[in-house]
């Protein structure tokens, strides 16, 4: 059948042909072994990677996290590193240009490739492509030489220039501070909430790319107008190579595939091609607080004729954000504007997941997203000292409704602006904007995290001796950076979104400043202040504030042994990085609570404590929104286990504060202040909605006896509302040592939220002895507890349990609670359950 035959292979020319018009990527993962410099030994590695996890995989080093065997690992900072692999030339269809494209080296590398030197890398958050199709044989080698940024710097922190180094505090080795001269993690260097683990390594994927005459490499819509009923803006399809006359470019919805844009090549182009579009009628993109988080998945093509040459695709969220910033009655405005309407921001900032980035899959920084978004947060900030989140995090932020505020990554030094150093800067720059300017959760580009605000306040220029020429020549090279270079590069690459230069804008140190713009408020911890001085210092936008806690037991077993549990014992000293240390725990801890009884119940009590303090903070924000218009507290997550300020430990259990989170940041949230024999209730809406709404107040005796309702009132709130003088009643002042009360707010038959409020602190209250009576529900994974007097701030564990869907939570008299929990649980014996209050069982 020669017929058959010459089909046949006409098929497979066909099909060839169209495979080798597109780019093929071959992931370099596989063989690679690595060794010390100067040492014999080589062992395998895995890419990506860092040298720190294939020293532990090979068991050649200790567990930085137990212990205090961190300070056992330090050496590895001091040594230089070398990896290398080889592989074949891809078989398949062949490429007129092959690109070596590296994701991330960390960070001073020199890359090998057949015995020539092809690239010296300097910077560990940008992107690394070169051309090597001449340097490719049959069986190729590649070799990284890793240096230390210790090594690197050594000669730069014994001259006599500019005193960059002295300023970064969090650098934990004071006589070798070379962590601002490096385009590297901060916090790697130490923080005082992590340790300082100085690593090296291919931390991202490296790959081969055989491409043709061109390579679509992706494309960004810029929305420079943005309505309910049209979208107009720009469509930039991006690639290497050319486009000849002839190709075409098609803009498809990749599910119905409706073709939304075609546009054919009509001249040579060898460059970006911007192509004016316009859409009608589109559903918007809107934080989860106002709306539905709506996307298309859109997929630029390139065709030439019948050829599909490449494509790419992407899910688009329509939407505009603005930041206003505006002198008003008050001071200076602070606060987003979502398409338009007003949006009262309740979030978290936000660390890396891990000091050994690799070890943080996609899946961890996704569940830290959906922690986030299930207790009702709208944004986090991607704070400046740790590395650029990859692109699993921006798409779960897309996906929930979760605004997402983005530091450039410089924290709480001086940085240099040598023209090497501004170049890598712009490198990096670019190459982050245009990866994550896709994103309709991405709200704001901010230039640094404390540089500003520390260089004016923190006195570094008396403790280190900076005057004159030597403070001007520094000052400058902050508004050479922060005030000039990021945002001229910003103003090119994504000129519709919104940059400021630093946060905070506005100083903690006087009353008058928490009138205007940004604000990390650290009286509380860092200050003197009690947490009742939240209610004080509220700020238009409060982008930092926090209080510590320790973890809960199961955690603290992780790292340390049983006769380590002693909060002076050098393993609990040792993972409190904080320089004020675990006694400021302990003292707010005392000042709320009954002292602790052992160590156990100091860790239990510090959560509460930080509960305390987040919701003290939460509620005067929101009791004056309007004022305020954000509160973003630190911090979410944790990159180690210990004590520090996050809600959510390093293995991912909530803390107790986390918990009071989801009741502080429901999007409708009524509260009350008790004071003096008066009750204020007030109610604070994030909708765009109007709302009939009910609220109840009810008096709860702590020994359980008749409850009483001292307020019912039913009112509608307008969208974006807070009201308080029509809700308030009075009770005897003899009540607010032996009942709480019980705030509810009503829609319909839909319980908005629901709170306790006490008119004492919490130590003050006179609790009776009482007893929790629990019952096991294994056909609904659930449990019961009731019991016949008030027991406060209920805590659960059990083995078996990896989440309840609710902890320490106020139990009230002769009402049932009931909890889901994720896990296994055969009885209700397994429980185990504190309060302190009563004895424990």
């Amino acid at each position: 059948m020669p017929f058959m035959k010459d089909l046949a292979a006409l098929a497979l020319f066909l099909s060839t042909s169209l495979l080798s018009a597109q780019p093929t990527t071959w992931h370099l993962h596989e063989g690679w072994t690595f060794r010390q410099v100067g040492t014999e030994d080589w062992y395998s590695a895995e890419v990506p990677g860092v040298v720190h996890l294939d020293l532990l995989r090979h068991e050649i080093i200790p567990d930085p996290f137990v212990g205090t065997q961190e300070k056992d690992v330090q050496w590895i900072e001091d040594e230089n590193w070398e990896y290398q692999t080889s592989f074949p030339m891809p078989e398949g269809p062949k490429h007129q240009h092959y690109t070596l494209q590296f994701d991330g080296l960390d960070t001073y590398a020199q890359v090998w490739l057949n015995g020539k030197l092809i690239l010296e890398s300097d910077n560990m958050f940008r992107q690394y492509k070169l051309e090597v199709g001449e340097q490719l044989q049959s069986e190729n080698t590649l070799r990284i030489v890793f240096e230390s940024p210790l090594r690197r710097h050594a000669e730069r922190i014994a001259d006599n220039g500019l005193p960059y180094h002295k300023t970064a505090g969090n650098d934990a080795r004071p006589k070798s501070r070379v962590s601002v001269y490096t385009r590297k993690a901060p916090y790697q260097f130490g923080w005082d909430w992590g340790p300082r683990l100085v690593t090296s390594g291919i931390w991202q994927p490296v790959s081969l790319i055989g491409w043709d005459e061109v390579q679509l490499t992706g494309f960004h819509l810029f929305q420079n107008s943005v309505t309910a009923q049209q979208v107009s803006g720009v469509l930039e399809a991006r690639f290497q190579g050319r486009l000849e006359p002839g190709m075409e470019l098609r803009l498809v919805h990749a599910e119905d595939k409706s073709i939304w844009v075609r546009y054919p090549i009509t001249e040579r182009i060898r460059t970006a091609e911007q192509i004016p579009v316009r859409f009608d009628n589109l559903q918007l993109w809107w934080p989860h607080t106002l709306g539905k988080p709506h996307r298309y998945p859109l997929r630029l093509e390139l065709w030439q004729g019948e050829l599909l040459l490449g494509s790419q695709t992407q899910a688009i969220g329509f939407r505009s954000i603005e930041l206003v910033q505006e002198l008003d009655p008050i001071g200076t405005s602070y606060y987003f504007k979502v398409n338009g309407l007003p949006f009262y921001a309740m979030g978290a900032n936000l660390v890396p997941p891990d000091p050994l980035p690799p070890r943080a899959t996609d899946e961890v920084w996704q569940g830290v997203v959906a922690d986030a978004r299930a207790v009702g947060m709208n944004m986090l900030r991607a704070w400046g000292g740790g590395i650029y989140p990859p692109d699993a995090f921006y798409d779960a932020c897309d996906s929930l409704g979760i605004l997402v505020w983005q530091d450039f990554m410089f924290a709480c030094s001086m940085y240099p602006d040598e023209e090497e150093f501004l170049a890598s800067i712009q490198e990096e720059v670019i190459y982050q904007v245009e990866r994550l300017q896709v994103h309709p959760s991405l709200a704001l580009w901010c230039g640094n995290n404390e540089v500003d605000v520390a260089w004016h306040n923190w006195g570094w220029q008396i403790q280190f001796g900076i005057f004159g020429k030597d403070s001007a020549r520094m000052a400058d090279a902050y508004r050479h950076i922060f005030k000039e270079k990021i945002p001229r590069l910003i103003r090119v690459f994504d000129p519709n979104r919104n940059y400021v230069h630093t946060s905070p804008l506005s100083n903690w140190g006087k009353l008058e400043n928490f009138n205007h713009s940004s604000m990390h408020y650290w009286g509380v911890w860092h200050g003197p202040d009690d947490f009742e001085k939240f209610s004080v210092y509220v700020p238009r936008f409060m982008s930092e504030y926090g209080f510590q806690s320790f973890p809960e037991v199961a955690t603290v077993a992780q790292f340390a042994n049983g006769d380590s549990w002693s909060l002076d014992d050098p393993v609990m000293s040792h993972h409190q990085k904080s320089y004020i240390g675990n006694g400021e725990i302990r003292k707010h801890l005392r000042r709320y609570y009954p002292k602790e009884v052992d160590f156990e119940d100091f860790l239990y009590k510090s959560q509460l404590t930080q509960a305390k303090a987040m919701e003290m903070a939460i509620t005067a924000h929101r009791q004056r929104a309007g004022h305020n218009m954000g509160t973003l507290y630190w911090q979410i997550n944790d990159t180690w286990p210990g004590p520090s300020w996050s809600s959510i430990d390093y293995y991912g259990r909530w803390k107790a504060s986390h918990y009071k989170v989801r009741q502080l940041y429901q999007p409708v949230m009524a509260s009350a202040i008790l004071d003096k024999g008066s009750g204020n209730v007030w109610v604070h809406s994030t909708s765009p909605e109007i709302q009939d709404l009910q609220v109840v107040v009810t008096r709860h005796p702590l020994r359980g006896k008749a409850e009483q309702i001292v307020l019912d009132t039913t009112f509608t709130l307008s969208p974006f509302a807070a009201i308080e003088s029509a809700l308030s009643f009075e009770y005897p002042r003899s009540q607010r040592n032996s009942s709480v009360w019980e705030v509810t707010l009503w829609k319909g038959e839909q319980r908005l939220s629901s709170s306790v409020q006490m008119a004492v602190r919490p130590k003050r209250l006179r609790i009776p002895q009482g007893q929790v009576v629990l019952q096991h529900l294994p056909e609904s994974q659930s449990i019961e507890l009731t019991s016949s007097t008030f027991i406060p701030d209920v805590w659960l564990e059990a083995d078996g349990v990896s989440h309840w869907s609710d902890n320490s939570f106020h139990l009230l008299p002769s009402q049932t609670v009931r909890i889901r929990y994720e896990g296994t649980l055969e009885s209700e014996k397994e429980i185990r359950w504190r309060s302190w209050g009563v004895d424990n069982p």
